[in-house]
C-alpha cells in the first residue's frame, strides 16, 4: 500500500513547482495529505483532488480566487454583497 504514496518533493516534480512552493501550496489551499511520523505523502487520490480542485473549470471554480497570502475567509469577506458587519469594516460618516 506505501507503494502508492508519494512525496512532497514528488508531488512538486509531478507539478512542476518547488518543494518549498508544494508546501506552501498545501498549507494556504488545505491540501489533504497522509502523514506518517513527521513525512508527508500524498496517495492518487490526494493528488488528482489537488489537480482537478486547480483546472480552469475545475470542482473549485466556482470559489473564490485567492490573491497569494490571502486567507479564505478575508477571500470571502471581500465578495460582492458582504455585508459591512461580516467584512468587518464600520459605517462611518464621510469626513467631508
Amino acid at each position: 500500500m506505501t507503494g502508492d504514496l508519494i512525496t512532497e518533493a514528488e508531488l512538486a516534480e509531478v507539478l512542476k513547482i518547488t518543494e518549498s512552493r508544494a508546501a506552501a501550496l498545501r498549507r494556504e489551499n488545505g491540501w489533504r495529505f497522509t502523514k506518517l511520523g513527521r513525512a508527508i505523502r500524498y496517495t492518487p487520490a490526494q493528488v488528482e483532488a489537488i489537480i482537478t480542485g486547480h483546472e480552469a473549470g475545475g470542482a473549485d471554480a466556482t470559489a473564490t480566487p485567492l490573491i497569494p497570502g490571502q486567507s479564505r475567509l478575508s477571500a470571502a469577506r471581500s465578495q460582492p454583497g458582504a455585508s459591512p458587519a461580516s467584512t468587518g469594516s464600520a459605517n462611518r460618516a464621510s469626513p467631508h
